[in-house]
């Protein structure tokens, strides 16, 4: 986010300078047989990033720090494997799609092969600590799947469809430490059993696929983090393996459902979602979003021309306003005008010639462009993508970038995907 002080010039500047280092949005497509043969794949192409974001990581860390994160994730990962993939209290539909989650965090983590990193941290780990090379990958893989990350989405219905807008911030201490481009992970899994269709995913490097915005014929998922929602060291589920399982289910994931069978969590996301339901009944448009932290849980639904947005905090009559969080009420007022803001700016979307449609909401999400008077309300340095997605029964329109939206994109950087 912008810092205090910072001038809408200033912002243009950095985040001018962004959009020239990400370039243009990259699709990885990968073709497999399995999701876990496709998270090979996948780390093949992501290998060097994730291992230079480590080694920063792991420089700002204390070495007992770095012990202490692998105890937890090897209790996290015993817990995980008790409380789901053996439980026989537990559907098949769920039991399967645990497994197949450690099976891909597994595949994954010894591509990327943790092991060969030469940090002091990781060859002392094997050396003194009698971690063993396959050990290691899988929990440092784990322990990286633990955060949360996303940052503003908004919702807005309107008849037979519906409009969602999401920015996705990351915050680097210096530029390229975790993104050293923008890319999209196009999976087509082609296996014995029915035709799977593609899945797509943003890609943060060093996290499996799920977290930021997914989506595919039917369905669009995004996410952001609840500022309140600090992880609390505990050995439960991360709230990422959720995303996880909302990209992998595709447009029949029921996202209350899965929240509720493997709460609790070790911190928190709003889901912001939009499907297709087919069935003998015919065809349901839903949309709406749900907040989840550790055993908590709120679920929200778009209403017709209304818009719902999802900005870090907690909806009105949300059950995570439980959490103690001594430090709102100084910020409150901040996050406030952010939503009056967006709310304007969707508002004149509505009433303007454009009227609300994929375009003019990549204008909105532009830095201060057509919206002079309201500053730059989706767009500062840190986004590494955008996105807005057209969902209805007929079909899913989507529309992407990298970095911050800028006018010029449109023609030319932006990719589209009807689905």
């Amino acid at each position: 986010m912008p810092e205090t002080g910072d001038t809408l010039s200033e912002q243009n500047s950095s985040i001018s300078s962004e959009k020239e280092r990400l370039g243009t949005l990259e699709i990885i497509k990968v073709e497999a047989a399995s999701f876990p043969e496709a998270h090979t794949i996948l780390a093949e192409s992501v290998r060097d990033q994730v291992r230079h974001n480590v080694e920063h990581r792991l420089n700002d860390m204390e070495q007992a720090d770095f012990y202490e994160s692998l105890n937890l994730a090897s209790a996290s990962i015993s817990k995980f494997i008790e409380n789901f993939v053996n439980n026989p209290e537990l559907t098949d539909k769920y039991k399967n799609v645990a497994s197949e989650y450690l099976e891909s965090l597994k595949v994954w983590s010894k591509t990327i092969n943790f092991s060969e990193i030469s940090h002091p941290y990781i060859q002392e780990a094997m050396s003194k600590k009698g971690v063993t090379g396959e050990e290691l990958n899988i929990l440092v893989g784990y322990m990286l799947q633990d955060e949360t990350v996303g940052c503003q989405s908004g919702t807005y219905k309107q008849g037979e469809k519906v409009y969602i807008w999401h920015t996705e911030e990351d915050v680097e201490d210096s530029p390229g430490d975790r993104f050293d481009r923008s890319r999209i992970l196009q999976v087509s899994v082609r296996g014995n059993a029915a035709q799977v269709e593609d899945r797509y995913s943003f890609v943060y490097p060093d996290l499996l696929p799920g977290p930021a915005y997914c989506f595919g014929k039917d369905f669009f998922y995004c996410v952001d983090s609840q500022r309140a929602a600090e992880h609390n060291g505990t050995p439960d589920v991360p709230a990422n393996f959720v995303c996880w399982v909302m990209w992998r289910m595709g447009k029949d994931a029921d996202a209350r459902e899965i929240v509720d069978t493997f709460s609790p969590y070790t911190s928190g996301y709003t889901i912001n979602t939009a499907n297709i339901i087919r069935n003998e009944d015919g065809v349901e448009l839903k949309a709406g979003k749900i907040e989840f932290a550790y055993d908590l849980v709120s679920e929200f639904t778009a209403a017709e021309s209304k818009p719902l947005i999802s900005l870090n905090v907690p909806e009105k009559g949300s059950a995570l306003f439980n959490i103690d969080d001594p430090t709102y009420a100084e910020v409150e007022p901040w996050y406030k005008d952010r939503e009056d803001r967006a709310q304007r700016l969707v508002g004149k979307l509505g009433n303007s010639h454009f009227g609300v449609n994929p375009y003019s909401l990549f204008r909105m999400l532009g830095n201060g462009l057509g919206n002079a008077n309201e500053g730059a309300a989706f767009a500062n340095r840190d986004v590494k993508s955008y996105v807005v997605t057209e969902l209805s029964p007929d079909v899913t329109k989507v529309f992407a970038g990298p970095a911050t939206a800028d006018k010029g994109d449109w023609d030319s950087k932006v990719v589209r995907l009807e689905l």
